[in-house]
Formats: structure tokens, sequence, C-alpha cells
């Protein structure tokens, strides 16, 4: 690879990622608490699935606090029986919506105008079940802070684009991809990623034909092969 290819390639995904968002109108962003319990159900359902899910949610609770305080199996059931995971997931979002309500004493956190990024950042990840991908969701998708969101698919995406040297989920991969594109287009680069790339590149069986990146990234770069949900912060 030469050394101008890996920003040739980034520049390619900034032009695709532009063009998918073309027409659109602004995003609404999800409030703190939605965007919470959606990227907590995301970790294990996929975009498509936890989109679902939260509706599936929305309609059995009248709100967040109502689920926070319901039994565990009562939130799995409401999430789906046929779920393996979904008992699980459902005491993550208890355990999180418990710990927001101790906190800030109100399961609607507020706003975060007075936090800078990386004050947001350790708030979030201070909260159980929080990990740094699902913080950098939070920080984008909900407050607009430019901090690409970086999921073991990411890692994977951008290390089979030639722009990371592995598929690790740690930092220093997160900030080396970050530094490819302006802080105006991560939020355009991740949704571009999420609706069009992620459900195609899999950790062992990727639908490559048909990706849009296809003629982009090296086919020969393949995982480094940790255990499936392993992230380093």
């Amino acid at each position: 690879m030469s050394k101008n290819q890996p920003r040739e390639r980034a520049e390619q995904l900034a032009a695709l990622a532009a063009k998918h968002l073309e027409g659109r109108g602004e995003r609404a962003p999800l409030s703190v608490v939605d965007q919470l319990v959606y990227s907590l159900i995301a970790r294990r359902a996929g975009p498509a699935g936890a989109a679902k899910i939260v509706r599936l949610l929305q309609e059995a609770f009248v709100d967040w606090n109502e689920l926070r305080v319901s039994a565990a199996h009562q939130v799995a059931r409401a999430m789906g029986d046929d779920r393996p995971w979904a008992l699980e997931v459902a005491q993550q979002m208890k355990d999180v919506l418990t710990e927001l309500f101790c906190v800030r004493h109100n399961v609607a956190l507020g706003t975060f105008k007075e936090m800078t990024p990386a004050q947001a950042r350790n708030f979030l990840q201070s909260l159980p079940h929080v990990d740094r991908a699902v913080a950098g969701d939070v920080l984008l998708l909900s407050l607009g802070m430019p901090s690409l969101p970086f999921h073991e698919t990411t890692a994977r995406v951008f290390f089979r684009l030639g722009l990371t040297p592995d598929d690790r989920t740690i930092q220093s991969n997160q900030r080396a991809a970050e530094h490819f594109f302006e802080p105006g287009l991560l939020l355009a680069v991740h949704l571009y990623l999420s609706e069009c790339v992620f459900d195609l590149c899999d950790a062992e069986a990727a639908k490559c034909p048909e990706c849009p990146l296809k003629e982009h990234c090296d086919p020969h770069l393949r995982p480094s092969g940790r255990k499936k949900g392993h992230e380093t912060s």
C-alpha cells in the first residue's frame, strides 16, 4: 500500500458518506437516555434490530422510569422471548437507568452543555455497562460532539480499509481513524457505515460482494481473532 493510499481511501469513504446523506433533512438527535438504551441493545441486536426492540419497549412501558422499576424478566419479555440475551440486556438497561436516577435524581438526565467532551465521556463511562463505544454513540449522536463511536464492527471496517494497524477497539485506533476526517464529517461517516456496511462486514463471514466498500478495502486483512464482545477502553 502506497503512503497516500490510506488517505485516498478515507477520502473515498467520506465522499460516499456525503452522497448517501445528500438531500436528507437535519437529523433530530435522540435524547441521551434514548441513545443509551438503543446502544445497549444494538451491541447484541445490531442497528436495525435495536430500533425494532426500542419501539417494542416504548409500546410496553409508559417511559424509561417505568422500565427501570419493572422486573428484568418483564422487560425481557417485552423485548421478545426468542432472544437468549434479552434478560441480560434488560438488567443492563435497568442498572444504567437506576444509576442515572441515583446520580441525577431523574432518568431524563438533562443536558451536558457545561461539560467538555472528555468530561461527558468520563461521566458516561462511569455508568454501569457503558463502554467507550457506547459513550461514543451518545457523544456523537445525542450531544453532537466530534467523536467516532468505535465498536467492534467499526474497528473491523477501518482495519480492512487499511486505516488502522489492527482491528482492536482501543483508543489509539479510534484516534487514528478520526484523524482522517474533519470533525464535521464524523456523523456522516458513522451513519453511512451503520446503514450500509456494518451488517455486511461480519468477522468471519463478510458479504464482500454486496459491500459498497468492496473496491476500497483489502479482502486479505482478516480480524485478529479475539473473542467476540471483548473491547479495550
